[in-house]
């Protein structure tokens, strides 16, 4: 069964592939279609504000339409395929009679528009969950919130019961998912974090694990394993996690840096197994947060924590080209350029591809003020440009080495694969810019403001347009500098 923005709903045989009936027609598209237990009627809802129950035998309506005064997004049967529920744009849910297409008592309202509702493996409960930053479940017999809503910090995803209908999974936008106990809406896990926007999480059939999805591509799967510590002990993991100690009054009492390392030790002997990881898990764990902190590169601790985990990573892989790459790329925002430039020479040694390597370290070498290590670097990039006919390995490396040239033969043979170039057709900005200053270095003065000028024409609304007028300017005022020494000799 599929659901499609060309206003229908198609069937398909699962064997052949082949259209199963004809489509199930709405007049706007449909956002959602599922079948019922039986898999005799499939219900379908629809931005025309209407969910529509088929007979899959023939492909007709069996019912009037059910009608939301907004866009319907969700509609699916109960377990037992005696009642539907729909969903929509109109901040409700509404329950239905499967049999006679009848409401059954007021619509759920939930406080922002609704992009689903699930109902309990007994039908007793239905969870409602959408733009609202949080999930609702209802006691359907009277019509009331079971308990306070379980929130999120974010909007909320599909929900999902257990088989035994026990506990609730939650997925949201805050980048956590989460278990609730159904019975009494309290939370019996803390956060599970995927890292970037939670997109989806399920239970596994056994209901011993979770798994997560999110917008970092990423899946990840968590054990819920029953905690068999005794009493004593969960407190004072408790109060090692929350950094407080709980009195007997009540009150939190922040616990002593050195009292803290006391309870650490007595805990990673009375519960090892909540402490020792393998290498491997460790290697993981640095990976993932790795991920989360250089999507966060604004914020400056961020990129700090970025260091460390590039630095764990590193002691176990110290050749690994990407993560040398990401280490400089990483000291290179925070300035630390010593440090990008060493990695970018451990990334040459190591055998990454030299061209690319050679621009980067030029550029570092500079950044720190090494001139002769700029022209070390540079020098060995022009020997390898001469080596290629390519006017994109040459550009770059003549962008990079600008302030190493000097009047020499291989200048000559940059011009011809540029020239050419642009006489093939290859003229953007970027392009000609770089042929503007290399004709500039070997000292064509007139040819290398004609050339940039052409630039500033090929992209006049880029930002780079202003820059390139200003270097047409310095060349004229070069050219101007140039007459003026040779006036005076004469």
């Amino acid at each position: 069964m599929t659901a499609s923005l060309d206003h229908t709903a198609q069937l398909w045989d699962a064997i052949t592939g082949q259209p199963f009936g004809p489509p199930l027609q709405h007049e706007a598209g449909v956002y959602y279609a599922s079948f019922s237990p039986d898999g005799r009627q499939v219900v379908t809802a629809s931005i025309d504000r209407s969910a529509r129950v088929w007979d899959v035998a023939t492909g007709q309506p069996v019912l009037e339409p059910l009608l939301h005064t907004e866009a319907v997004h969700y509609a699916s049967f109960s377990p037992d395929g005696s009642r539907i529920v729909t969903a929509g744009g109109d901040q409700s849910a509404l329950i239905w009679d499967a049999a006679t297409g009848r409401p059954l008592g007021s619509p759920f309202k939930a406080g922002g528009t609704v992009w689903g509702a699930t109902f309990s493996p007994d039908s007793r409960q239905l969870v409602t969950f959408g733009v609202s930053t949080s999930a609702r479940v209802w006691d359907i017999a009277h019509g009331t919130l079971a308990f306070p809503p379980l929130a999120h910090n974010g909007h909320v995803h599909p929900v999902q019961f257990s088989r035994d209908g026990r506990w609730l999974l939650t997925a949201s936008g805050d980048g956590l998912a989460r278990v609730w106990d159904a019975i009494t809406g309290e939370p019996v896990t803390p956060g599970l974090d995927q890292g970037d926007e939670a997109k989806g999480a399920g239970f596994s059939p056994d209901g011993l694990r979770v798994v997560t999805g999110g917008d970092d591509r990423t899946a990840q799967v968590w054990e819920l394993r029953s905690n068999k510590l005794p009493k004593a002990e969960l407190l004072s993991l408790a109060e090692l996690l929350a950094g407080h100690e709980l009195e007997q009054t009540g009150a939190m009492r922040p616990i002593k840096p050195k009292e803290l390392k006391s309870l650490l030790q007595t805990l990673r002997s009375t519960c090892p197994d909540y402490f020792n990881r393998s290498p491997e898990s460790v290697l993981a764990w640095h990976r993932q947060m790795l991920e989360r902190t250089t999507c966060s590169f604004e914020v400056s601790p961020a990129i700090e924590q970025a260091v460390w985990h590039l630095d764990s990573l590193l002691k176990a892989q110290p050749k690994d080209l990407d993560l040398l790459r990401r280490r400089s790329d990483v000291h290179a925002e925070l300035k630390h350029w010593d440090a990008a430039a060493a990695d970018a020479a451990q990334m040459l040694q190591a055998g990454a591809a030299q061209a690319a390597i050679l621009r980067r370290l030029a550029n570092l070498n500079w950044a720190r003020g090494d001139s002769n290590g700029y022209r070390q670097a540079a020098e060995k990039l022009i020997q390898l440009a001469v080596t290629t006919e390519d006017p994109g390995d040459v550009g770059r490396a003549v962008s990079t080495t600008l302030l190493a040239f000097e009047p020499r033969p291989e200048l000559a043979a940059f011009e011809r694969v540029l020239r050419r170039s642009a006489a093939e057709g290859t003229r953007d900005w970027e392009h000609l810019n770089r042929l503007g200053w290399l004709l500039y270095r070997n000292g064509k003065y007139d040819e290398a403001q004609e050339e940039l000028l052409r630039a500033r024409q090929a992209w006049p609304e880029s930002p780079w347009a202003l820059f390139i007028g200003a270097q047409v300017n310095i060349l004229g005022k070069a050219r101007l500098a140039v007459l003026a020494v040779a006036l005076a000799g004469s």
